[in-house]
């Protein structure tokens, strides 16, 4: 795992709210096997690339992120 990892940063904080460290650990490790993540870069360019304009993030948090686009 690496610090900077967004599902490291998840783990961290579910076991400093009182998750048991192998609990936390096997979550972050199923989220990164079974879902494919983009960075914030990538997300925008494929919605550009998909037609979308005013492409603006407007909420982040951990792992997952909400879009403004107009088609």
């Amino acid at each position: 795992m690496h610090r900077h990892d967004p599902s490291c940063r998840d783990a961290a904080f579910a076991v400093a709210s009182g998750i048991a460290p192998g609990i936390a650990e096997g979550a972050r490790a199923s989220v990164e096997a079974h879902l494919d993540l983009l960075s914030p870069e990538e997300d925008e360019r494929v919605l550009r690339e998909a037609g979308f304009s005013g492409v603006t993030m407007f909420y982040a948090a951990f792992t997952w992120r909400g879009w403004v686009r107009y088609a």
